[in-house]
């Protein structure tokens, strides 16, 4: 019996000393294994790091490359600078070539931008590294050079103050490049000029104020200065507004732009039928003109389809003879990079007003714009040297897949007659990015303005809002019953509401007429994409 215990201990220590031992054994391979992989780790830091630095050298190059100083280049200059920028990049070349790092650039096949028309430019960076155990890492960072002028990133803005007079909505960024004033008092012209209490503003987004080292707000005329945040109050209780910053921002010059794209047109466009009644006058921009004698009896897709049959020339330079206005009142289509140009004002509005009409081109007028009806639809970009004008009107997207209408005034921008004294469930919107290179004064009191895309004025910038629903009598706009406690009514009720919609900031939109009727920028913006990481 003392034997059998005796073995059976013996076979016991034994065991343990077994299991001890495999343990030992895995506990020092795993620890040797550990050494090994935080090695392989170190090294991944150090080739990862240099790679990421390669990204940034070529990022740093391209940004050198594509400084203009801010100056207005011609497409083709462009072109043959991006063609002498690629040359030394041979991606189907491109090995590991034992230098701590390197990469090449270039442009990828299924890019969406199209050179002949468009200076936004895809750019890929590819970058590889090897570390001492022969491990190579790869990057690739897409790169989007855009000429996207820098007012479209934002709801709404301004070059000089931006006044929130009230209880407007904004879903999106907000610029205001000297200083922001915000209020809870909304005012209106009716009977003459006049005021509301309301409430204040709700902003979803961040606010740019560009100026150096400072943040110059106004709550209610009272001076306040902050570097990230300001005070203020809406229906939800968010009390904050957040103070953004930005490298530099991108101006449009409209005047210049207008007579840009007017030069670029006179100077490729050629003769017209000979049986399109119009006058002829020599010398100069003149000579590729159509003067019409009767602009009652004027077809533009007629002019504009023989032009392009005849001589595949679609831009069109009309003169009005008899008075200075035009009425557009049926469909018009106008080729892609192609352009109307109208020496006189132009009305847009729709014969029948059951159907409506569709805008389906860029046009450029030398004159006043007014736009007024109902189901307007526009993939176009129109430029006014005079003021713009929108009275009633209900600005759809053409189709799903294109924005509406980005309209430029040189002198001012009204936008009025919105549904008047109308209640919130009307659904008039205006699907457009509008823009002035002057002062503008916008209200949604009496009217109710609902904007998708933006608004952006170059000289100060008024927006008077109210919540709710609102009636006129005699001599003044009131409140309906329940409306009057303002900060209890939510910001989808306010009745000037803007809606940033950012489709137009990626490369998909470049296709529409829209986008390819933009002002050319004198910088770019550089956009960067995800950055991928693969381990060969």
């Amino acid at each position: 019996m003392i034997n059998n215990e005796r073995g059976s201990a013996l076979l016991l220590v034994l065991l343990m000393c077994v299991v001890l031992t495999v343990l030992g054994l895995a506990i020092l391979g795993n620890t040797l294994n550990d050494a090994k992989q935080t090695s392989y780790r170190e090294e991944d830091i150090v080739t990862i790091h240099e790679a990421q630095k390669s990204i940034e050298e070529a990022l740093a190059l391209i940004k050198v490359t594509f400084d203009y100083k801010g100056e207005i280049i011609p497409l083709r200059e462009h072109n043959q600078i991006t063609d002498d920028f690629l040359a030394p990049f041979k991606v189907e070349d491109f090995t590991y070539n034992g230098s701590p790092s390197s990469y090449v650039i270039y442009i990828p096949e299924d890019t969406p931008f199209d050179r002949n028309r468009d200076f936004s430019r895809e750019f890929v960076i590819l970058t590889r590294a090897k570390n001492s155990n022969g491990r190579i890492v790869e990057f690739s960072q897409k790169v989007y050079l855009s000429a996207i002028p820098s007012f479209l990133y934002y709801a709404i803005g301004s070059s000089k103050t931006l006044n929130f007079n009230g209880a407007s909505t904004i879903l999106g960024h907000v610029y205001a490049r000297n200083s922001l004033v915000i209020r809870d008092v909304a005012d209106y012209i009716y009977s003459g000029p006049q005021s509301i209490d309301t409430a204040f503003p709700y902003i979803k987004g961040e606010v740019v104020i560009d100026q150096p080292n400072k943040k110059f707000v106004f709550k209610n005329n009272e001076y306040l200065l902050t570097p990230t945040t300001a005070a203020y109050y809406n229906a939800e209780s968010e009390s904050q507004i957040e103070i953004g910053e930005i490298d530099f921002f991108n101006d449009v010059d409209v005047e210049k732009t207008f007579v840009d794209k007017y030069n670029d047109i006179a100077l490729t466009n050629l003769q017209h039928p000979d049986h399109i009644p119009y006058t002829n006058p020599t010398g100069g921009f003149e000579e590729f003109t159509i003067t019409i004698e009767n602009a009652e009896d004027v077809n533009f897709n007629q002019l504009i389809e023989d032009n392009c049959n005849l001589y595949n020339k679609c831009s069109l330079i009309i003169n009005i003879e008899d008075g200075d206005s035009y009425t557009l009142g049926k469909d018009l289509t106008v080729p892609m990079g192609h352009w109307v140009v109208i020496n006189g004002d132009l009305l847009i509005q729709p014969d029948d007003p059951s159907n409506g009409l569709t805008v389906d081109g860029n046009l450029l007028v030398n004159g006043n714009v007014t736009i007024i009806g109902q189901n307007l639809k526009f993939d176009s970009t129109i430029f006014a040297r005079g003021k713009a004008f929108i009275y009633s009107a209900n600005i759809q997207k053409k189709d799903e897949t294109q924005h509406s209408l980005i309209l430029f005034s040189n002198n001012g921008l009204e936008v009025t007659r919105i549904n008047e004294f109308d209640q919130y469930t009307s659904e008039n919107e205006i699907n457009a990015f509008l823009y002035t290179a002057s002062d503008a004064t916008l209200y949604g009191v009496g009217s109710k303005v609902k904007i998708n895309g933006g608004i952006f004025a170059e000289g100060d910038l008024f927006v008077n809002a109210v919540r709710g629903e609102v009636e006129k009598n005699s001599s003044t706009i009131e409140y309906l019953p329940g409306q009057i406690d303002q900060k209890s009514l939510g910001k989808e009720t306010s009745r000037f509401y803007v809606n940033h919609t950012p489709e137009i900031l990626t490369p998909a939109y470049s296709s529409s007429k829209a986008y390819n009727g933009l002002p050319r920028t004198t910088s770019f913006n550089i956009l960067l994409d995800r950055r991928e990481f693969n381990r060969k």
